[in-house]
């Protein structure tokens, strides 16, 4: 008899279940009978395998039966008279290991701000392994992948980027990382008690500075955003630069907390962020309308 292997003798680990065995002989019968043997152990359940394998085809029914270098044969015997035992030559089988695709960036937490660049990084899959990125289901440009890194200022929002990892013996695999970005749509807005609006030099504010609008997230900022503050002055002193008021960073500002004296004519403000998984996008704060105190 001889070997019919469906859909070849070189296959990927995790495709050894789809391999198909058929005994070809010449005037078969059906009082004909089979045994399919590994490494020449037949495959029986007495040695470990889950069924006899007794038919003139054999499908292989777990993963583990057949590895790198398995050779597969089948003994074919015939009814009275003639009562001929005959074994095939052996298929030498070759079986690829499944490379590991697994994503990983530089970034905190997986998250970057609008537009931030990001680089995302496959494990190496070996020599002749070849990357292929996508960003939300879209090859990404050539220029910005050089091996198995991709580094990108393409992501807006959130997104997924995935990688496909064929090894030299053309296995493949996929792993998806989720890019998260914290978005802020609008800043909000502030007030000051009338009183403190004008001042002589060197008296202090009053009143807090309240929060008359909290502002709001953007609509595609990722799940579990929350908005953060960082108020600010300008005047004079600061160069006219406007500068950090430190540990102000309430939607109001606690002037009990951050006692404010005033002794030029000062600008205030209030900057509005938006954070997630403790990355909080400063770069792009917006700026609430401005306090003038005189």
């Amino acid at each position: 008899p001889t070997i019919t292997t469906n859909p070849g003798t070189t296959v990927c680990a995790e495709d050894v279940t789809n391999l198909v065995f058929t005994a070809n002989t010449s005037n078969a019968q059906l009082s004909d009978t089979y045994q399919w043997a590994i490494n020449g152990t037949d495959v029986t359940i007495a040695n470990g395998y889950a069924q006899n394998e007794t038919g003139a085809t054999y499908q292989v029914d777990t993963l583990g039966d057949i590895t790198d270098g398995a050779i597969v044969t089948v003994r074919t015997a015939t009814a009275a008279p003639d009562s001929c035992t005959e074994t095939s030559p052996g298929i030498l089988m070759s079986i690829s290991l499944v490379p590991t695709a697994n994503l990983d960036s530089n970034a905190t937490a997986e998250t970057i701000c609008d537009g931030g660049s990001i680089v995302i990084t496959a494990d190496d899959a070996g020599v002749g392994a070849t990357y292929a990125f996508r960003l939300n289901g879209v090859a990404v440009p050539a220029g910005e992948v050089v091996g198995r890194v991709y580094t990108t200022t393409a992501i807006t929002q959130q997104s997924t980027v995935t990688v496909e990892v064929a090894s030299a013996g053309g296995c493949s695999a996929i792993d998806t990382l989720t890019i998260f970005v914290p978005k802020v749509a609008t800043a909000g807005t502030v007030s000051a008690n009338l009183d403190d609006l004008v001042l002589c030099p060197g008296d202090n504010i009053a009143n807090d500075i309240s929060s008359t609008n909290a502002g709001t997230l953007d609509a595609s900022s990722s799940a579990g955003s929350v908005l953060t503050y960082q108020w600010q002055e300008r005047n004079a002193t600061t160069g006219n630069v406007w500068t950090n008021l430190t540990g102000s960073t309430s939607s109001a500002l606690d002037i009990s907390a951050t006692p404010l004296s005033i002794t030029e004519d000062t600008g205030i403000r209030r900057l509005t962020f938006a954070t997630v998984n403790t990355v909080s996008c400063t770069v792009i704060g917006l700026p609430s309308n401005i306090i003038n105190i005189n």
